[in-house]
């Protein structure tokens, strides 16, 4: 029976071919070259614990190996083809670590390109990234000022039917250059196959218009499969020909539409986004809907939940200037599956704050959002919190209605007009027993709560 060689013999058998491909003539030098290889793959086998584990668990270690530290802003990035990125990186130690990541087509499911236009080298190369992929589903990120190179469509265009996730991030110098049609190749879109598409994200880093709210439509409509849209600074150009819109788009997958972020964009001006897409949407599967600018009306909003009817479970909300509280409530009562509201209010008007101790009163019913569990409010308040209103309704809410209420909070900025008053120590007394019982709660400003 033949023994196993030592590690000895092992590296005298690779020191004996170095020197034998030193001295060998041309037409033995393959021959030897490929012994070479063998020789140095059972050396690793012999020295390396990771090369005698099977190439399952080889995987299974590379793929828990933490992405490259993203350099690119919010919000995070896949990696980029990039030599010091993961898992580029792993081709660059040696062969066996090379086998192992290019057998492993879950590290090369998420790429991102970013700095459009790039050389066609840059297209290649992310080309035989994707490939390693194999037939897996696949995430792009698309960053920079995209007016795409040719030969990036075409990129896109092989892998749409694979893709399942597309951000299309748009750096904005200047938001009235922004021609959407060359910008972001809106034909280009339009045609692609997206029948796995699950995740679309269209983003840029100012306000800019992205073009006819009929031409995205069209890009939705192939991706039956869409459950989470996105749309973050993103604005449509008004369309006054109805006969483009002879019925609301259905998209039956989606449940998760963001538009913008309502508190970034009431405080901050930024992170707003048109919610007059609604107008030509039904979503009745939707579950998540956060608006961060209402530039429509409550009819045509009621009458999106309405053709919708949606299990919708949570709601951001931005409240505009002069908001009416009875539309507010009237809407709100087409969402009786409402699990988690919240509402920023952040008008400088008193009578807009004061509203809301009034919104306080219908919640004090157990006929209105009878499933709600969490409440946020974001306010810049300009009136005195009534405690004992609060009080009132927490306890109503924690012992009275079937949806228990979890978790309560009122925000006040810290730049607004100071600090409210604490409750007293009887009120406050009974604040905190509802604390003592499991009620989370949350009065004053991020960084300091009242009680």
């Amino acid at each position: 029976m033949s023994q196993t060689p030592t590690v000895a013999q092992l590296w005298q058998d690779v020191d004996d071919l170095v020197t034998a491909i030193a001295q060998a003539p041309d037409t033995q030098q393959a021959a030897l070259i490929s012994q070479l290889g063998e020789a140095k793959h059972k050396l690793n086998m012999a020295v390396d614990p990771m090369a005698r584990l099977p190439l399952e668990i080889q995987s299974l270690i590379f793929l828990a190996v933490p992405p490259s530290r993203n350099t690119h802003p919010y919000p995070p990035h896949p990696p980029p083809p990039d030599p010091l990125s993961t898992p580029m990186v792993f081709l660059q130690v040696c062969q066996l670590w090379r086998d192992i990541a290019l057998a492993t087509p879950q590290l090369w499911c998420n790429l991102g390109m970013v700095d459009l236009p790039r050389s066609p080298k840059y297209s290649n190369l992310c080309g035989y990234w994707l490939s390693r992929a194999r037939s897996l589903p696949v995430s792009l990120s698309l960053r920079g000022f995209l007016a795409l190179h040719q030969d990036v469509q075409d990129l896109v265009a092989q892998y749409s039917s694979q893709l399942e996730s597309l951000t299309l991030g748009l750096v904005v110098p200047d938001a009235t250059l922004i021609d959407p049609d060359t910008t972001l190749g809106l034909e280009h879109w339009r045609g692609l196959e997206l029948s796995s598409l699950k995740n679309l994200s269209l983003q840029a880093s100012d306000p800019a218009s992205f073009g006819s709210i009929r031409r995205w439509l069209d890009v939705l409509a192939a991706a039956p499969m869409l459950s989470r849209l996105e749309l973050d600074n993103v604005f449509f150009e008004p369309e006054n020909n109805q006969e483009l819109f002879p019925s609301p788009l259905r998209l039956a997958s989606l449940q998760d539409l963001e538009l913008g972020f309502p508190f970034m964009y009431d405080v901050l001006g930024t992170n707003g986004s048109s919610s007059r897409i609604l107008r030509h949407l039904t979503l009745p599967a939707l579950r998540e809907l956060s608006l961060s600018v209402l530039d429509v009306g409550y009819g045509e909003l009621n009458a999106f939940i309405s053709r919708s009817s949606p299990p919708l479970e949570s709601l951001h909300m931005a409240i505009p200037f002069n908001w009416s509280l009875s539309s507010l409530v009237q809407f709100l009562r087409l969402i009786p599956t409402l699990v988690s509201l919240h509402l920023s209010i952040t008008s400088p008007d008193p009578r807009d704050a004061a509203k809301l101790f009034l919104l306080f009163d219908t919640l004090n019913t157990a006929d209105f959002l009878p499933n709600l569990h969490n409440v946020e409010m974001y306010a810049d308040l300009h009136v005195p919190v009534d405690y004992e209103q609060m009080l009132r309704l927490l306890t109503f809410r924690r012992t009275s209605c079937p949806g228990r209420l979890e978790s309560f909070k009122l925000q006040i900025p810290e730049y607004g007009p100071g600090t409210p008053i604490p409750p007293s120590d009887h009120l406050k007394s009974g604040l905190r027993q509802l604390m003592e019982g499991g009620l989370s709660l949350h009065i004053g400003h991020p960084s300091e709560n009242l009680l």
